[in-house]
């Protein structure tokens, strides 16, 4: 059972949500932190504050589609609010290509989905990305961002193999195609109307 907790402050006490595969449970604390009140238990369902694909019937926006000049943020956003709504799909929010964003910027995944729990826009988001963590310039995120697009799993002798198994059958050539290739293709193939 996974559980994870949402803080909301309201006067002296704090609201937690917490999230698993029986419902949700919402608790009130006081400011030493002890378990004052079970608020309500509610069954699993969409979170009406928090506007997110459903990953099972749409893709993940673009790893190219940038945000604030960040290549792969607008995609993780879109996984880590169809984590909170249960809606993602084949999807994972913190792979390895989230997992290079939050190691660019240092930032943990955890609190960028409370963040996302919030219902912050995607304006939002970015003003969050941009204060917290490690500070970068404009020309360090285009780096960054040119230097993901640009990756390409044939180069590395360990996924090379995979990674022909994989891209060939989409008809992309494992040579030279990239990551973000691979991503856009996949999803297209694999929501074609």
């Amino acid at each position: 059972m996974r559980w994870s907790s949402v803080a909301k402050t309201r006067r002296n006490f704090t609201i937690f949500s917490e999230k698993g595969s029986l419902g949700s449970q919402i608790r009130q604390f006081g400011q030493n932190g002890k378990d004052r009140e079970l608020l309500a238990y509610e069954l699993p369902t969409m979170n009406p504050t928090i506007s997110a694909k459903d990953l099972s019937k749409e893709p993940p926006r673009s790893p190219r589609q940038r945000i604030g000049g960040y290549s792969i943020l607008a995609r993780t956003i879109d996984k880590g609010r169809a984590v909170l709504n249960g809606t993602t799909g084949e999807y994972h929010y913190n792979c390895g290509l989230d997992q290079m964003l939050f190691g660019f910027k240092g930032l943990d995944h955890e609190e960028v989905k409370k963040l996302l729990a919030t219902g912050a826009s995607d304006d939002e988001v970015l003003d969050w990305v941009n204060s917290h963590g490690r500070p970068k310039s404009s020309a360090e995120i285009a780096e960054f961002s040119n230097s993901f697009e640009k990756i390409r799993p044939y180069d590395d002798p360990k996924l090379r193999q995979l990674f022909e198994e994989t891209y060939r059958p989409l008809g992309l050539d494992p040579k030279t195609s990239t990551i973000a290739d691979y991503l856009d293709t996949d999803d297209r193939v694999s929501f074609k109307k």
